[in-house]
């Protein structure tokens, strides 16, 4: 962020020997008056539930944000409620969508339903779903795509909620894929960040040729289990998944079944990594990630005492 703030003026090389607290001071400082909105996805992990506040560096981020003056706009997303005081605060709470709107998604996806039984089959859409956008819009994108006779659909997911499954949607969605695509996803979920489709090729190593990546990732595109962001400025889409579903393949493997996954990742990490160590003291942040998401995958991995580890 403070690359981009400072048009490159600053670099995370010039950071890399500071502290939390004076990477934010920095990122206040280099704000000044300018007007941007900074986004900081899914913190979850950074949240005290009962306490329902932030907890750690993004508690530091978080008092900086409010207090200091700047004219720019920090949206933090989470799961869990925060709760604070301030006149600078404010909680917006997401519900679920509306029947209509449950309705109208349908219609927008192309999910032809039967006239006679639409009114009931989409209150219980809603009513299973309780109107959660991405559970909605998987099962119309399901049902456009003919993968599944809604009727039957909607009695799985029933039997399922009735014996406590979480996101019962997903096991059966899961069970449409074939190997590949289930293949692409396992790494997806590994993955650290939001990443261009090469790069992505790049972490299956030997497991899909690009053809067969290329197919399973336009099949998985065209039923929304990727989410595609597009940053502009003439630069590559990126993908990752859903959290809700990341977090249902990791849980769905013992992590002994996930290391091939990740180690394939941190090979090319080791890779870019052989690549750039020579110009490391005086490159951006885009070049210092190579180093940082291999720390996260090796933590990841349990390798917490290891010289590999020690090394980065």
């Amino acid at each position: 962020m403070i690359e981009r703030v400072s048009n490159g003026q600053i670099t995370g090389a010039q950071l890399q020997e500071s502290n939390p607290k004076d990477i934010i001071d920095v990122l206040l400082a280099t704000l000044g008056d300018t007007r941007a909105i900074l986004v900081f996805d899914n913190i979850d992990q950074y949240v005290d539930v009962e306490q329902c506040k932030v907890v750690g560096v993004m508690d530091t981020l978080f008092q900086q944000a409010l207090t200091r003056n700047h004219s720019a706009q920090f949206i933090f997303t989470t799961r869990p409620q925060l709760d604070y005081v301030h006149l600078n605060f404010l909680q917006v709470q997401l519900s679920g969508l509306t029947v209509e709107e449950t309705r109208k998604l349908f219609e927008m996806s192309g999910a032809r339903l039967d006239p006679a039984n639409r009114v009931a089959l989409i209150a219980e859409i809603h009513a299973l779903t309780r109107g959660h956008s991405l559970m909605v819009n998987l099962i119309a994108t399901q049902v456009a795509k003919n993968r599944v006779n809604l009727a039957e659909l909607i009695s799985k997911l029933k039997r399922g909620a009735e014996a406590g499954i979480e996101n019962p949607l997903f096991p059966e969605i899961w069970a449409s894929l074939n190997v590949k695509q289930q293949t692409v996803l396992r790494y997806l979920a590994e993955q650290i960040h939001s990443d261009p489709e090469q790069r992505i090729a790049s972490y299956l190593g030997n497991a899909l040729n690009y053809n067969q990546f290329s197919k399973a990732i336009r099949a998985l595109k065209a039923t929304n289990l990727v989410v595609v962001k597009s940053p502009g400025n003439n630069l590559p889409d990126t993908l990752e998944l859903h959290p809700l579903v990341r977090d249902f393949i990791r849980r769905r493997f013992p992590r002994e079944e996930q290391v091939p996954y990740i180690d394939s990742i941190i090979n090319f990490y080791d890779s870019m990594i052989g690549r750039f160590r020579a110009v490391i003291l005086n490159a951006p942040y885009s070049v210092l990630e190579n180093w940082t998401s291999k720390v996260e995958l090796c933590l990841r991995r349990g390798h917490y005492g290891s010289r590999e580890l020690q090394r980065q």
